[in-house]
């Protein structure tokens, strides 16, 4: 009788959370109409995401669909299984949100963070996110580059060698190269030299060059994309397991070599150490006295930002100058008799705007984010007003505005000098590649310039052009799976 009795219980509470949970999704599902906000229908529990969760249409490819079908609205709303998400579409609107009301709107999306990242810059929250910029700006500003400048350059030259030994080894004038390979094996030697302070001999595969790739794999991975499914979708499921996005082996090298290496440098105090030109004892001599654990997340928000994204930028900068020999000319003429590239990188026009173009076609990040953390109304310059309340969770979808025909023309088209034009400063005012306001990449301006250097040395020297292994990117974004992206370089002739 008892056990009955205690089946029912439970059959009873079951039943009631059911319940329960059926009246939540119903009245989220009234979350946009009560607001007057144009949205899509959803289905019960999987909101708007049935394809993508079923894998008939790319996630991307379905935010695209949602996208144009609400051409004339500045905002429209989605559901992510059971969370409503606002799209923010019109640039007056985003800016409001990001620049003008950036208090309202400080903090990102972190439900789908684990222990390595929840501590980065990219993620604090308030006060903590403020503390940590201010220690760690000043690394990433135009004055730090002429101080790494040296050793970016030493990678540079490496990077040159290793071609030309290769093109030789060959017996020809060209080379089909796999751009992701040559860029990663720079990037990695970057990354060791002005984070880590660690020298390195090009060529062979040092570890950091290694646990970069088991980042990206970790990320890209069919198990890393289930566990970051639920972490965002699902917190409490993932908090319940215990999920980590990352491999214990990433976890054990930044104990190893960070925390180890920050330890050792705390028990010499010589000054030798405090004279390093590098991250780790950029954060160790910073007077904001940033914690091992926060130090620990900084660099490991470096390595994710500092290696695959800037990967893809070079890959299709080379991708798009293999298939636009015309543009590609107009850079050599103006770079070839350039010998000071650290003086004069900025006053490099046509370089500036390939990368621009390149940014703007195929942005690093396909959407930013924004949890409202204050209720708020905006008013844009027409009257219109938009009132946002606390936790509104807002997407900005960077790869669909920046590849809106509404505000580009034939942005499919690889068009450099789009930023020259008449429309060259409103062209330029509606990209935001790294993100937007106070919130914006850091690391943005050591990235491009890293970029810039690699593509001035190969122009300098060779003809990129495209070869039968040359393949069109796929994907949405610099992020997506894709094939790798090979080209021709070609001995230029004096």
């Amino acid at each position: 009788m008892e056990t009955n009795t205690n089946i029912g219980v439970l059959l009873t509470i079951f039943l009631l959370l059911i319940f329960l949970g059926y009246r939540k999704i119903v009245k989220d599902h009234n979350f946009f109409s009560q607001r007057g906000i144009a949205f899509i229908k959803p289905k019960i529990f999987f909101g708007n995401m049935f394809e993508s969760f079923l894998e008939f249409e790319n996630q991307e490819v379905l935010l695209k669909r949602f996208y144009n079908d609400f051409k004339r609205e500045k905002l429209f709303g989605i559901f992510m299984f059971l969370r409503p998400i606002i799209i923010a579409k019109d640039v007056e609107l985003i800016k409001k949100i990001t620049v003008t009301h950036s208090t309202q709107f400080h903090n990102r999306d972190r439900s789908s963070l684990d222990d390595l990242l929840s501590k980065s810059i990219y993620n604090l929250e308030g006060s903590q996110w403020l503390h940590t910029k201010i220690a760690i700006a000043p690394f990433f500003e135009e004055s730090a580059i002429k101080i790494f400048y040296s050793n970016i350059s030493l990678c540079a030259d490496d990077f040159m060698r290793m071609l030309d030994k290769k093109r030789s080894s060959s017996n020809d004038n060209e080379l089909v190269i796999d751009t992701k390979t040559v860029i990663e094996e720079f990037l990695s030697n970057v990354i060791a030299l002005i984070i880590l302070g660690k020298g390195i001999v090009y060529g062979e595969r040092n570890a950091v060059y290694e646990i970069a790739k088991r980042i990206e794999e970790d990320l890209k991975s069919l198990r890393g994309g289930i566990k970051i499914f639920f972490m965002t979708h699902f917190p409490v499921i993932s908090e319940f397991f215990d999920m980590k996005i990352f491999s214990k082996e990433i976890y054990d090298f930044f104990r190893e070599h960070v925390t180890e290496e920050i330890k050792n440098r705390k028990r010499r105090k010589v000054d030798k150490d405090k004279n390093r030109q590098d991250f780790v004892q950029f954060l160790m001599n910073t007077n904001n006295h940033l914690d091992d654990v926060t130090i620990n997340a900084q660099i490991f928000s470096f390595f994710v930002s500092g290696f695959s994204p800037i990967s893809k930028l070079f890959q299709l900068c080379c991708y798009e100058l293999a298939k636009n020999e015309r543009i590609q000319n107009e850079l050599y003429e103006e770079i070839r008799n350039e010998n000071d590239f650290l003086r004069n990188y900025k006053n490099l026009k046509i370089l500036d705007k390939i990368i621009l173009e390149t940014l703007r076609k195929w942005p690093p990040i396909n959407n930013l984010n924004r949890i409202c953390n204050q209720n708020c109304t905006i008013e844009l310059k027409n009257g219109e007003k938009y009132r946002f309340f606390k936790n509104d969770f807002i997407k900005i979808p960077l790869n669909l505005i920046q590849n809106d025909h509404e505000l580009f023309y034939d942005p499919n088209y690889f068009n450099p000098h789009r930023f020259d034009s008449d429309d060259g400063e409103k062209n330029l005012n509606i990209i935001f590649p790294f993100g937007i306001g106070e919130r914006a990449c850091l690391c943005s301006e050591i990235a491009i310039f890293q970029v810039k250097l690699v593509l001035f040395e190969i122009t300098r020297k060779y003809l990129i052009l495209q070869s039968q292994k040359t393949a069109t990117p796929v994907g949405c974004s610099f992020l997506s799976d894709s094939n790798a992206i090979c080209v021709r370089i070609k001995l230029r002739t004096k």
